[in-house]
């Protein structure tokens, strides 16, 4: 045996004198990657062996291409990854493991048993092997690979026109940006960098070298050719490839070149819609299912229900609603810190406290009052005279406090172990009662919008 491997075409009968990948010489199981297909087209592929002086084939099996559109619209689709648990809660870009957890804002809640890993990203002990680390590189690796394909689509399309090839190539340049930066965040700026023209190679891509030109010419190339409106309010537009541009020059602490972009985008950005960029009348509806897409709405993923309710909107927050009886049902995780509690407290003026002298915020001197280490029954009255920016009860749940329209918050009833966390719920991803009655939202964990 000198090789073997796989060949396909077009025709019913693929031989090594059309296309073809050669796997290796050795016996054992291999995976083939087939690229640089015409999109919406039947292909007919089969192995092989090739000896000195004879070749012999498997069966012949058939598949067909997506279309164009399908290729990019399955770009778009890893911004929601696969439902948990198939990949991981860690791989959504809502990042609350990765992001708040890690941060500072939130603990783990529920118990030291459910989700264990979270504790080590929570204590910066996370090893290679923990689950939610692989879930972020698989799935982000994922979207690239996705982008990559629909850029080579694109390319090799014969039936569009060359001038609407190039808003559908900054679309997906955006995105292959977009699902690096998700990387960049959680594993630093020296990645493999594989695009559409070396996803095929066979041999290792170095990480030794920062990719952050590598997203910066993604994004400037979306900047270029992206429109202005869309009909599809989850589609990138040139406004939103800025705004994502300037936030990588600020991961990159180029402030002034990031404040230029950003100030562009403030007075002149728009939404999809052609909606002017601007603040709503009341922060709690950043967070109402009925303000979405909203002239604060820079760029957010789409979704709907399946006839079977299976979720497919923001199941990376399935584990993060209130325990037991109250919405969601499940499971008590992503419990709101203390420190950020004791951050929303203000001074005379309305201002966060903060002391210029010593250039410190004394807001965690002493803790807000909270019903900490007491049950639902023992009697609790919320702290009443601390200035506090109003702003907190739309951010975090608090005992005797009204919790969006399901009534006042209970206290530990709604934690699953109050004592590994501090006393609070999460509630801005928290669905309404009304939109339940309304026929948004399905009751139980399977949140979804649509």
């Amino acid at each position: 045996m000198i090789s073997h491997g796989m060949c396909w075409a077009t025709h019913p009968l693929p031989t090594i004198t059309d296309s073809m990948h050669i796997d290796g010489s050795d016996i054992g199981v291999y995976n083939t990657l087939i690229g640089h297909l015409k999109p919406n087209t039947t292909y007919y592929a089969r192995t092989f062996i090739h000896y000195p002086d004879n070749t012999i084939y498997g069966n012949v099996f058939t598949f067909r291409t997506s279309s164009v559109k399908s290729s990019i619209v399955s770009a778009y689709d890893m911004l929601m990854p696969p439902y948990p648990p198939a990949t991981g809660w860690g791989s959504d870009p809502n990042n609350w493991v990765f992001g708040s957890i890690a941060g500072g804002d939130a603990n783990k809640g529920s118990d030291a048993g459910d989700q264990p890993q979270i504790n080590t990203i929570q204590t910066y002990q996370a090893s290679p092997e923990n689950w939610y680390m692989l879930c972020k590189w698989t799935d982000m690796y994922e979207g690239i690979a996705r982008c990559n394909d629909a850029i080579i689509a694109v390319n090799d399309s014969l039936s569009l026109d060359p001038y609407a090839k190039e808003p559908k190539l900054a679309e997906l340049r955006f995105l292959r940006a977009f699902y690096y930066f998700e990387l960049i965040k959680v594993f630093g700026p020296k990645l493999p960098w594989i695009d559409e023209t070396n996803m095929l190679h066979d041999m290792p891509i170095p990480n030794n070298l920062p990719i952050w030109s590598h997203l910066e010419n993604d994004f400037q190339s979306a900047i270029n050719s992206l429109p202005e409106v869309s009909d599809s309010p989850g589609q990138v537009n040139v406004w939103a490839a800025k705004a994502f541009y300037a936030k990588l020059l600020l991961y990159q602490s180029k402030y002034a070149e990031a404040k230029a972009l950003f100030d562009d985008v403030i007075t002149n950005g728009k939404t999809t819609s052609g909606e002017n960029y601007a603040l709503l009348a009341n922060f709690e509806n950043n967070f109402n299912i009925q303000y979405n897409n909203s002239s604060e709405s820079v760029f957010a993923q789409q979704a709907k229900m399946d006839g079977n309710m299976n979720p497919k909107a923001n199941p990376g927050y399935m584990l993060a609603y209130p325990y037991g009886s109250g919405p969601g049902g499940c499971c008590g995780f992503f419990q709101p810190s203390q420190n950020l509690v004791n951050s929303f407290k203000v001074d005379s003026n309305g201002l966060p406290l903060f002391d210029p002298s010593h250039n410190t915020f004394p807001f965690n001197l002493v803790d807000l009052i909270n019903d900490d280490g007491l049950s639902s029954i023992d009697p609790f009255t919320p702290d009443s005279i601390t200035p506090l920016d109003p702003r907190l009860d739309w951010t975090v749940g608090r005992r005797g406090i009204p919790y969006l329209d399901w009534g006042i918050h209970p206290g530990s009833d709604c934690l699953r172990e109050q004592s590994y966390g501090d006393p609070y719920a999460p509630i801005k991803h928290v669905y309404r009662q009304a939109d339940v009655l309304a026929g948004w939202v399905s009751t139980g964990t399977d949140y979804q919008v649509f």
